[in-house]
């Protein structure tokens, strides 16, 4: 449905003062929203669907009854002003918004008829003698007495209590200057304040007087008064209104990781013309309600800063919210960028369904997680049953409730007024299934619903005429060594004998349904087993997995029959796993070991924190740091390899202790020529799909820039240790960094060429952000999510790439990794995700729950053959936060 939506019809618009030209996708979207703004129309019930005749009559016709009705005597709402802005992600959905603002920034909001709000006024005209102007209570004369004496008499404590309290000085001033004559130049000037913004240019142009008299004091508000009280009390004498000023700003709200992109845009397009607050944390206080009003022509908050406006998540929203300036502004337009975010419950959804607003607008190329550009999955057909709405399909109807009533409020599911939606009206109109084989109600609802709110190209469309260079996507399937298989195949012991001695029904089954949590270290850890996984206890618990079984399978009937073979398979592959002595090396070791070629064994032991072994192999860690020793050895060459091997020992002695940052490479040092005993090269990595990520790499970086994502922080760790190895100049983009230095990062891999790979988390990373500097995507692991996978790959292949996209996903072979890639693919071709988390989606339920061990010899690591002690011409230092301490597995 959503990729059979009409693109805009095309429309001429002209931007003034724009420094770009817009194409023509992007000026029919800007004059949809225009219209959407300016003649937002009306429509007709939707439990009715519209129908047009030959003869061109529109009809309302009843799907239940089957009668076609005159559309003029159904019920017609006025349609919300805003929509939803969805095109394709990397096509200028960010430019179209700031051409939107430019070419309406003269307009002021005009509030609407609130029931408690006073006509708009202002300190200029609280002088006009019409009372309309005075910002009165609407409550005043619509108070009933309280009667307790006979005949309606009131007493004389009633008649003290009605009486008028002493005016308020400013109040009394402004009665002694009622009487003044008002000139027509104040009459003009707050008929023009309440319709016409100035700019800056605007008002040099005018006499000194003049611009005194349009400034803050003929700034228009209204006053909105508490609700009307059902009778006369002390309570109703103390009601106080809220000022609210009208605005001619937008207030955009945009992810942190977006700010800086929306400064640079408004630079780039719009330099000096724009006024531009920008709110990125707490540390930039918000101005008052007069200023955040008549100062500014775009404010740019943080969703998180905007947050903090509403309260914290342990509190809930703050009783005091008129007490914000946010809420003391009547704004034209909200903007929230990435928008599908409106579709929760957080305080930014809370606070946005409070604020006073003239226009709404929600900006996201996903507005739900299944609804995503045909342009990267390429086209799909939709197949669903006609008899009820398919799971994905009701999550994603479910999202856009939230964004149609909440957001947008838009009738007769949303009230502004209420700021909440009307559940029973959406699910009898839209959430329902169809009412009969044949006839689709709720889905051409829904459709027109869409077509009608959405502002959307289609990607055909933009590709006509702004074409993108080709995207390239492959799955690269890997199979894992023997001491991975072993690793793989004890981690799916642990859950075949979890099945059986839980009979998959206790609380103890990872599957339970109150035991997400567990299930949840379960699938991490599997994840781990794909790229490395090892750690402290590992071995013990599969030795004590093995011992338990064993005595579990001699007791007769303790394992019931139907698990009696997968429990006797398990017993042989942790069998085989602790009788292997390189393999519990391998997993007591944990840290992913790096082969060398050439190497000194003594230069080896003194770096290695580990007992000695046959292999000669040391971790990135112990790499880079003997590196770094070598650079700042001041000896002789021939004295070099001696120096290198005391150095090593006090390296080991220290780490065996404590475990510190991971060295960065520091300045480059120039050093004598490197003696012929430490010509040491790095040939391969325990990883093999490390082994064939940093392979990719090296082939590429000399030509494309890389983003590599991943959804673990474990994994980008051990991809930060390789590249440091191989002397790649890379950063990093992770949570837990100040968005300053996230932002740093970002510029510096825009705009220095040294930097050549950038390490995202696929959740932090994946939104937003313009890197169309890179021309190569890797995903470390397949991303379930067609959204997330989507975003990331936006992030490259989007407007103003001019090169070749290639795309690479690293599965394993027979794990669930391979099998995801399969449920994907038939993702792609049915339109939709049957589950958000994959683990809710019944193939891959299945196949995590009932293990299928692996098994096979794997071909010979590549050899990198990485000269360990020599620089290469793009050396620079890296940045990445990341901690050489690994999180604990479970």
């Amino acid at each position: 449905m959503y990729q059979e939506l009409p693109s805009p019809p095309e429309a001429s618009v002209r931007v003034p003062q724009l420094q770009c030209t817009l194409f023509g996708y992007q000026r029919n979207s800007l004059a949809k929203m225009l219209r959407r703004e300016l003649e937002p129309g009306r429509f007709s019930d939707p439990y009715y669907i519209e129908k047009t005749s030959p003869l061109g009559d529109v009809y309302a016709f009843d799907p239940h009854s089957l009668a076609f009705l005159d559309a003029s005597a159904v019920a017609q709402y006025a349609d919300v002003r805003g929509g939803i802005l969805c095109d394709e992600m990397g096509v200028g959905k960010t430019l179209i918004c700031l051409a939107l603002i430019l070419h309406t920034r003269h307009q002021v909001a005009q509030p609407d008829a609130e029931p408690m709000a006073s006509a708009v006024t202002s300190a200029l005209a609280l002088e006009f003698p019409a009372h309309d102007y005075k910002g009165g209570d609407p409550a005043e004369s619509s108070i009933a007495p309280v009667v307790t004496s006979a005949f309606g008499a009131p007493t004389v404590g009633e008649r003290l209590g009605r009486s008028r309290k002493p005016a308020a000085p400013q109040e009394k001033a402004r009665a002694g200057h009622s009487n003044r004559p008002v000139s027509l130049v104040q009459i003009a000037a707050h008929r023009l304040r309440t319709t016409y913004s100035l700019s800056a240019d605007d008002l040099s142009s005018l006499p000194p007087q003049l611009q005194t008299l349009l400034d803050s004091v003929s700034a228009p508000f209204f006053n909105l008064w508490p609700p009307a009280p059902a009778r006369a009390s002390r309570a109703s004498r103390d009601r106080a209104p809220v000022r609210v000023y009208v605005s001619a700003a937008t207030l955009a709200l945009v992810p942190q990781t977006l700010i800086a992109q929306w400064l640079q845009e408004i630079e780039k397009h719009c330099p000096d013309t724009i006024r531009v607050l920008a709110v990125p944390d707490g540390r930039v206080e918000l101005p008052g309600a007069l200023s955040l009003a008549q100062d500014y022509d775009l404010v740019l908050m943080t969703h998180t800063r905007f947050g903090r406006e509403a309260g914290d998540e342990q509190h809930g929203i703050r009783s005091d919210l008129d007490s914000s300036p946010l809420l003391q502004v009547y704004w034209k337009r909200v903007m929230v960028d990435e928008g599908n975010m409106m579709a929760g419950d957080s305080l930014v959804v809370r606070l946005c369904a409070r604020l006073r607003v003239e226009r709404r607008w929600l900006i996201t190329g996903t507005p739900t997680q299944s609804l995503v550009g045909s342009s990267i999955n390429g086209p799909t057909h939709h197949k669903s049953s006609s008899s009820s709405w398919s799971h994905g399909e009701k999550k994603d109807i479910d999202r856009l409730k939230h964004l149609l009533a909440r957001f947008l409020h838009l009738p007769p599911y949303g009230s502004a007024f209420r700021g909440c939606g009307n559940e029973r009206v959406w699910h009898a109109l839209i959430a329902a299934a169809p009412a009969a084989p044949g006839e689709w109600p709720a889905r051409r609802r829904l459709h027109d619903i869409l077509a009608r709110v959405m502002v959307r190209n289609r990607a055909q469309d933009i590709e006509a005429e702004c074409p993108l260079p080709p995207l390239e996507r492959r799955t690269v399937v890997l199979r894992l060594a023997r001491h991975e298989q072993r690793t793989y195949n004890v981690l799916q012991a642990l859950i075949t004998l979890n099945a059986a001695l839980s009979h998959e029904t206790d609380r103890d089954y990872f599957f339970h349904p109150s035991n997400k949590r567990a299930l949840a270290a379960v699938m991490e850890n599997l994840a781990l087993a794909c790229f490395h996984f090892a750690g402290e206890g590992f071995r013990a618990q599969a030795e004590a997995a093995k011992e338990l079984i064993s005595r579990q399978l001699e007791i007769p009937g303790k394992v019931l029959d139907r698990y009696r073979e997968s429990a006797h398979a398990a017993l042989r592959h942790l069998s085989e796993a602790t009788c292997d002595d390189s393999w519990r090396a391998h997993v007591d070791q944990g840290e992913v070991l790096y082969y060398l070629d050439a190497a000194r064994r003594e230069l080896v032991d003194a770096w290695s924190h580990r007992a000695p072994a046959s292999a000669l192999s040391l971790t990135s860690d112990e790499l880079v740091a003997m590196r770094k020793a070598l650079r700042n050895a001041d000896v002789e060459p021939d004295d070099l390899l001696d120096e290198l091997i005391t150095r090593g020992m006090q390296y080991a002695a220290r780490t065996a202790v404590k475990s510190g940052p991971r060295p960065a490479l520091g300045e480059k040092k120039e050093t004598a020529s490197v003696p012929p005993e430490l010509a040491v090269t790095a040939l391969h990595s325990s990883s093999t799909k490390l082994n064939a990520i940093l392979s990719e790499v090296l082939r590429s970086v000399d030509t494309d820039k890389v983003l590599i994502f991943s959804s673990l922080d474990n994994v980008l760790h051990e991809i930060a240790g390789a590249l440091q190895v191989a002397q790649v100049p890379f950063l990093v983009y992770v949570s837990g960094v100040p968005q300053r230095v996230r932002n740093a990062c970002i510029s510096a891999f825009r705009h220095d060429e040294t930097y050549r790979c950038l390490l995202m988390t696929t959740h932090v990373g994946g939104r937003g952000l313009d890197l169309h500097c890179a021309s190569r995507v890797i995903l470390a692991e397949p991303v379930w999510q067609l959204d997330l996978e989507s975003q990331a790959i936006k992030r490259a292949w989007r407007m103003g790439q001019k090169r070749k996209v290639t795309v690479s996903t690293y599965a394993m072979e027979g794990t669930f990794e391979e099998q995801m890639v399969l449920r994907r693919n038939d993702a792609h071709s049915d339109s939709y995700m049957p589950a958000r988390v994959f683990t809710d989606d019944p193939g891959m339920r299945d196949f995590v729950a009932h293990p299928r061990f692996v098994g096979g010899s794997a071909p010979p690591p590549p050899n990198w053959n990485i000269p360990v002690f020599q620089y290469t011409p793009c050396d620079a230092p890296n940045f990445h936060p990341l901690d050489t301490r690994k999180r604990k597995r479970n």
